[in-house]
């Protein structure tokens, strides 16, 4: 990571091959092979990629790289361009939401969840998913150029493929970016993952006061929709200070 200790100027029409620095490395240490067949296998398992011909993930898995992160790390902040699509390798990725108790509907969360609702600080953060071996984050918001939806950020030591947009888009046909959104699963509104993670809440309640026999005023909702699955993560609501 030192900086460079000349400057390079081309003298006439010149064509270079530019390879980012992590990609570099690996074929300095002569693993390079090891880690192209490792993100394959990676590629493979995962839902949304596992469609695409084996040939396409040898392309992508060539211009992609691993690299490893610490506990707590922010990956991609919500709201800021996301150049990379995210692939959990090993550990543990959170996905949180900043919400704003004004922006939802009050009509939404009625009846038993209106309690739970009242006591909700004004600004807060939703944990919304934890994405573990071989879920992604980040794929819809690179093929639609669009801001991050959510910040990405790591709960335990953790190994990720990062694929670069444009190289991602460079390699895809438009019938392949078709199918891959087509295999991501709906993302949730505001009010959705709100009234999920009350709903898991009364849950809670209920199931404890069941089993001490004493569920009087604990009214459970209709249907247990916390367990709705989505963006490859399983939906594990926590809430937690703005």
């Amino acid at each position: 990571n030192a900086p460079r200790s000349c400057s390079i100027r081309a003298l006439e029409y010149t064509e270079l091959v530019v390879v980012r620095k992590e990609i570099y490395s690996q074929f300095e240490s002569g693993n390079r092979n090891k880690v192209i067949h490792q993100i394959k296998v990676l590629l493979r398992h995962n839902p949304s990629f596992g469609m695409l011909e084996a040939g396409k993930l040898g392309h992508i898995a060539r211009r992609a790289f691993l690299k490893d992160f610490g506990p707590n790390e922010i990956i991609c902040r919500e709201g800021e361009r996301s150049h990379y699509v995210y692939v959990v390798q090993k550990g543990k990725v959170g996905l949180m939401r900043s919400l704003d108790k004004s922006s939802l509907s009050e009509s939404d969360f009625g009846p038993p969840l209106r309690r739970l609702f009242d006591a909700l600080p004004e600004k807060f953060k939703l944990e919304c998913s934890t994405l573990q071996e071989f879920d992604a984050s980040g794929l819809e918001e690179v093929l639609e150029d669009r801001p991050a939806e959510f910040s990405v950020l790591t709960r335990s030591r953790c190994t990720l493929l990062l694929i670069n947009g444009r190289d991602l888009a460079a390699s895809l046909d438009k019938e392949e970016v078709l199918s891959l959104k087509k295999s991501i699963t709906e993302t949730l509104s505001s009010s959705e993952l709100v009234r999920f993670f009350l709903e898991h809440k009364v849950w809670q309640e209920y199931k404890k006061a069941v089993l001490v026999g004493e569920k009087g005023g604990v009214q459970p909702p209709p249907a247990p929709k916390f367990k709705f699955v989505f963006m490859n993560g399983l939906f594990v609501p926590r809430i937690l200070p703005a």
